[in-house]
């Protein structure tokens, strides 16, 4: 293969470098430095530089230690990186981040000392800042490794770097003289980017600077990469060869989608609240709200972003819930009764309750509002059964906010989780199995004529049968025993052990009988004397871990034990041949 364009390509890199790079032989003699190392030598011009030796540019004690030491260990293991001060031929000292690599010929017998030189005496001048410049610029420099690659007119590889050969998985010797298009990228986009790439060369399209595609490695796997694109030109201005350094962005990527779905799943969450979800700052910027809050203001949601809430209120309305809004941001929760005032002027009664939350260091409060327009009505028509009625309305709003704080937590908690590596889709699919079991509770509560108490041992068969609809599988027949008495449970403790029982019945399903044709989960729940005893068992692997200790890091068994805190009941675990979890409700709590 012919090396010019490569080493053209390389030079022109070089000599354009901001970065110092300098070549001497092994006696130390410098043959070449670019202009960016003749400037930290203080030399005019680089045959200044050219044919001294290289202990010239440091001062005495560098000098022995580049002698003594970093050349000697260069000789043997072929590189060597670190931070040495060079001494102009002014005098002045210039710290500078060295690398140092030995450069062999074909036949593997050491040539030159190569060396590549970073400035970093600005650096070196904030030293009130030094250690948090440090960090930032170790950071910057792992973050910014890319793969650097050239084309020539033949769409064949002349050069690639370390990073290239990592991403793609090959050795160099693999990529060099291949296609690039027909060996690097996916079978999907060849034909499309060959005939950009066709067009370009023969110059019928500009040169893009930034694009971004997949580029296909060894193993298989696609890897999103960030292009920056320069081109070389010949003597008659055709361009003969294409450079390209490339960012790869994959975990980027999926990370965006993630958040995207996250915000979706939170949208639709939101969109599906009762009434009215808004969120501000302490500055009473409107930051978030659900589609509600459009519909009933009649406003657009470019308008709603240049309100602010007290907006919507007039007289003493607007004194009210200023005045409450204060409460929020000092005390953490408040709640008021007012008149929401729409686009068109009409007037709606409405209750809000609002709780303050730090979102990402910034400060606001989170609430909903409930329309009580037909509460309002039965209050004028049906003075008698003001207490009642108030009563319930009470009852409905704490149900309320208790879920709204209740899916805040579970989604946070969720949030965790995908830092910890589960994938969004199972992250999403374990929320929204939570989601059903706590709405189950409420399906329950409004189905009969007992708003306060449900029968729990009639949820748990309920909830047997969705979970099993959801995480069975056909490769594993699991079959479910209960012995179940009547117990009635109120709905703030039947939603904590709905829960409860779904993350245990869950976790049995997904991991007890991994490999097994067959299984078998068991539920039981007991009167015992003023106790209630629920317990949950299944004959597969155990856990290998204690799932109740603080060290657990499986989402659903801390929510197990967070559960358990909030009931204040007792929670056991025993392994051995298969898992038993037994949770007690004792007799002073219920």
């Amino acid at each position: 293969m012919d090396s010019k364009p490569e080493f053209s390509i390389f030079q022109n890199f070089v000599e354009m470098s901001s970065v110092g790079h300098g070549l001497a032989r092994l006696d130390g003699t410098i043959v070449y430095v670019n202009l960016a190392f003749c400037n930290i030598l203080g030399e005019k011009y680089r045959e200044d530089a050219i044919g001294k030796k290289v202990e010239t540019y440091f001062p005495k004690e560098v000098r022995e230690k580049l002698i003594n030491e970093i050349l000697p260990a260069v000789r043997r293991e072929g590189h060597w990186s670190g931070e040495l001060l060079f001494q102009t031929v002014q005098g002045r000292l210039v710290p500078a981040i060295q690398n140092i690599s030995l450069i062999k010929d074909d036949e593997g017998n050491p040539r030159y000392f190569s060396n590549v030189v970073t400035d970093i005496t600005e650096r070196k001048g904030f030293e009130k800042e030094l250690k948090r410049e440090k960090e930032i610029a170790e950071k910057y420099l792992n973050m910014v490794r890319v793969m650097i690659v050239g084309l020539n007119a033949e769409k064949k590889v002349i050069l690639i770097n370390e990073r290239g050969c990592e991403i793609l998985g090959y050795p160099r010797q693999d990529i060099l003289g291949k296609n690039w298009f027909d060996h690097f990228l996916p079978v999907r986009l060849r034909k499309d980017v060959n005939a950009v790439a066709d067009a370009l060369f023969k110059g019928d399209i500009k040169p893009v600077e930034y694009y971004e595609n997949s580029v296909l490695t060894k193993s298989g796997e696609e890897r999103m990469i960030a292009w920056h694109n320069i081109v070389v030109q010949d003597e008659q201005g055709k361009i003969s060869s294409i450079l390209s350094s490339g960012e790869d962005i994959t975990e980027r990527k999926k990370a965006e989608q993630r958040l995207l779905m996250e915000r979706d799943f939170s949208d639709a969450i939101l969109n599906s609240l009762p009434g009215v979800f808004y969120m501000f700052n302490k500055e009473m910027k409107i930051l978030r709200w659900n589609k509600n809050f459009e519909k009933i203001t009649e406003y657009s949601c470019d308008e709603i972003s240049r309100m602010s809430p007290l907006d919507f209120f007039e007289g003493q309305d607007k004194t009210l819930i200023e005045e409450r809004t204060r409460e929020v941001f000092t005390k953490g929760i408040s709640d008021a009764q007012a008149q929401l005032k729409t686009k068109s002027g009409k007037k709606i009664p409405y209750y809000f309750s609002g709780q303050m939350v730090v979102i990402e260091g910034e400060t606001c409060l989170i609430g909903t509002g409930i329309d009580i327009t037909e509460q309002k009505k039965a209050e004028e028509g049906l003075r008698y059964a003001m207490k009642e009625k108030e009563t319930l309305l009470q009852e409905v709003h704490h149900r309320v906010k208790n879920n709204l704080l209740t899916l805040y937590s579970l989604v946070n908690l969720q949030r965790e989780s995908l830092r910890e590596g589960l994938s969004a889709e199972m992250a999403l699919d374990d929320t929204k199995q939570r989601i059903s079991a706590m709405g189950r509770v409420h399906r329950m509560l409004y189905s009969t004529k007992n708003f306060s108490e449900i029968d729990f041992s009639e949820y748990i068969r309920l909830l047997m049968d969705d979970v099993k609809a959801t995480c069975g599988t056909s490769k594993c027949r699991v079959k479910i025993e209960s012995d179940l008495d009547s117990i009635m449970l109120d709905i703030d403790r039947a939603v904590p052990c709905g829960l409860i029982v779904n993350e245990l019945l869950v976790n049995s399903f997904r991991h007890a009988f991994s490999g097994r044709a067959s299984g078998c989960i068991g539920i039981s729940l007991k009167k015992k004397g003023a106790n209630i005893e629920l317990k949950i068992k299944d004959d597969g692997a155990g856990i290998p871990f204690h799932p109740l200790s603080k060290e657990s890091k499986t989402l659903g068994l801390r929510l197990v034990s967070m559960l358990s805190q909030q009931l204040k009941a007792d929670v056991s675990y025993k392994g051995g041949q298969g898992s038993l979890f037994t949770i007690t409700l004792r007799g002073d709590t219920i």
